[in-house]
């Protein structure tokens, strides 16, 4: 009896136990389905926009949590449209309200530049692993990302591009190639990879680093396969600038170089943004690939940190209160350092070293020759003075032959040079501390070489710009060099005048001859002209890209004006290449004046225009009005509160 008894005993605690044990993992099991799943810096494959980082995802069976920030400039506005949805698999989730913000208001940026705010959608299936946020299906340029993981353990997978590009035999750039100084038309294809159709970035804008003809800049529209080309002609080795609101990046091509550029957007996105540029595995930008010899630089360079800074963030406060001597041998032992450091670099592949030496010694000549501005800046930045504040009690020493002797060292008279990412712009800062040809050639100890027939050439591309004949000098100049720059400027100049003939065909009667007047009654003789109507003058540059940007986002809503009677004026100066300007103007509706320097700097002087671009309304009595608040409020709605 004792032993049945026991036995029961045992039965039924072992019951309670299991009974405890089956309630413990339904506690759990209910406790994972209701429990709350968070991933803290979600990892995307690719997005729209890098002012919208997602920092943080929450997940229950009652809702989704989305935490986001916005940085964008102070006193600009956002806002998030009630139409926004997450994605995934195939299911579309409509976002159902907001912490911080309302939906479709506009929420106006703080001074910070920096807002964080919480979006609600409804809960989203166990099973989904990844989704896409779509801030509107009609707005391309809205807040889109794409392959959002909600897996935090495991990697984005590659984009189909790098995967492809990764098969190849890529060699490495054990040399660089020489810098050449030929003529021939450049071909570049541009492919976007891993482009989605509600991405911003349709237009892509090329530059290409000149030798003596400035950036070349051109700008096209991708087609239906996400690609658009360019050919352009090429005087010599250069940097070609690729960029678009998604990317930025450099390669080199010599005249007559026919390559494709494949443009890894995921890649492109992942180093936009704040908090994955660091969390994910870094791959190339891009991959060049077609007939060049440059091939192997620009691929290992799409791979490699080339930038390179050999003063530290202290410089500016190292320097202060130096003298030139000081200050001279200060900026070359960071060069001597940085240079011995590159040496020793045993990851880097040779050819690569040397295009980071070219950099090195280009960067150390412009810090030289612009010695006086860079201990000023210090001086500023020790006293809190901004730039606004054109006189201050400082007084920079002099900069002498003695301090730019120290060119000889950098070895700028190489063409190599033309691989440097601050060509020609290096040059102009020597040629403008070394005024004279014999000064120059004193310094580098040589009479011959690629600066100094740099120097004996500088001018003769801006006189073709402008439409001009060359000095006598510069004809001199131009007999005692190579003669293929000879060569390479005629075609130019056949090139130049073929493009104005078709600029002016394109522009019409537009251009307006400037009133003969005195230089005070200008405006008044100008405004005249169109008395009886309201007068929107624009003072703007061909090289201005504010003033580019402002005219293109006006432009097409001109005709919202065409019953107002109102007349728009653009007045440039001779700072403007008139080639360029008759190129640009084409596209401008609207009156165009061009003034001499004389005239431009004392219309500047009377109506104390302090940059461009910058605005002059002349109501219909002939009153002029300066308007520079235009550039906050745009053109549009200043039109509006002028004619209202």
């Amino acid at each position: 009896m004792f032993e049945w008894d026991s036995c029961f005993k045992s039965m039924n605690m072992i019951k309670r136990f299991l009974v405890l044990i089956v309630c413990v993992f339904v506690g759990l099991f209910m406790a994972c389905r209701t429990g709350v799943h968070v991933i803290d810096y979600p990892a995307f494959q690719v997005k729209n926009t890098s002012s919208l980082e997602i920092t943080r995802l929450e997940r229950n069976d009652t809702v989704t949590v989305v935490y986001a920030e916005v940085y964008q400039e102070p006193g600009s506005w956002i806002r998030v449209a009630s139409s926004m949805y997450i994605q995934a698999e195939g299911q579309k989730y409509l976002i159902r309200g907001a912490d911080g913000l309302k939906l479709d208001e506009v929420f106006w940026m703080p001074d910070s530049g920096k807002y964080a705010f919480k979006l609600f959608f409804p809960p989203l299936s166990r099973r989904v692993s990844m989704v896409d946020i779509i801030e509107d299906r009609m707005n391309v340029r809205g807040w889109h990302i794409w392959g959002l993981s909600l897996n935090p353990g495991i990697e984005i997978a590659p984009s189909a591009i790098r995967c492809e590009m990764a098969a190849r035999d890529w060699q490495k750039a054990n040399v660089l190639p020489p810098a050449e100084l030929k003529m021939g038309k450049t071909k570049v294809k541009v492919i976007l990879c891993g482009y989605h159709e509600l991405m911003d970035g349709r237009e892509v804008s090329l530059s290409v680093s000149d030798l003596f003809g400035g950036r070349g800049e051109f700008s096209k529209s991708i087609d239906g396969n996400h690609s658009c080309t360019f050919e352009f002609d090429q005087y010599a080795t250069g940097g070609v600038y690729v960029d678009n609101a998604l990317f930025h990046l450099m390669f080199f091509s010599a005249p007559g170089d026919d390559v494709e550029v494949y443009v890894d957007l995921q890649e492109a996105t992942r180093r936009a943004s704040r908090y994955q540029k660091d969390r994910m595995k870094a791959y190339p930008l891009a991959y060049i690939v077609g007939n060049s010899e440059y091939t192997s630089l620009n691929n290992d360079l799409q791979g490699q940190n080339t930038t390179i800074e050999f003063f530290p963030e202290s410089f500016y406060s190292e320097i202060l209160g130096m003298n030139a001597d000081e200050y001279t041998n200060h900026v070359m032992k960071y060069y001597r350092a940085a240079l011995d450091s590159l040496v020793n670099d045993a990851t880097l592949p040779e050819g690569v070293k040397q295009y980071m030496k070219v950099n090195l010694r280009s960067r150390a000549a412009i810090l030289i020759c612009s010695g006086e501005g860079y201990l000023e800046q210090a001086h500023r930045r020790a006293n809190h003075i901004d730039w606004n504040q054109r006189v201050i009690d400082f007084k920079a020493p002099a900069f002498t032959d003695k301090h730019f002797a120290i060119l000889e060292e950098l070895e700028l008279n190489h063409s190599d040079m033309l691989y440097s990412e601050n060509f020609p712009y290096c040059f102009k800062c020597v040629a403008y501390r070394v005024t004279s040809l014999e000064r120059l050639e004193q310094l580098l100890g040589v009479d011959k070489g690629f600066l100094i027939d740099y120097f004996k050439l500088r001018g003769i591309y801006d006189q073709l710009e402008n439409l001009n004949s060359l000095t006598a000098e510069q004809q001199e100049n131009l007999a005692s060099v190579d003669p293929y720059y000879a060569q390479a400027f005629e075609q130019m100049r056949k090139k130049i005048e073929a493009d104005v003939i078709e600029s002016m065909v394109k522009v019409g009667d537009r251009i307006r001859e400037t009133p003969r007047v005195a230089d005070e009654k200008l405006i008044d003789a100008i405004a005249a002209r169109y008395k009886g109507k309201v007068v929107l003058i624009d003072f703007w540059a061909t090289w201005c890209a504010p003033c580019r940007e402002s005219i293109a986002r006006f432009e097409p809503r001109k005709k919202q004006f065409e019953n107002d009677r109102v007349v728009f004026v653009y007045i440039t100066g001779e700072h403007a290449p008139k080639t360029k300007w008759l190129e640009m103007i084409g596209d401008i509706q609207g009156e165009h004046y061009r003034l001499d320097g004389k005239q431009w700097n004392y219309v500047c002087r009377q109506f104390k225009i302090d940059g461009i671009p910058s605005y002059m309304v002349v109501d219909k009595k002939g009153k002029v009005q300066l308007r520079n608040d235009f550039r906050d409020i745009g053109i549009e709605t200043g039109l509006r509160q002028v004619l209202d």
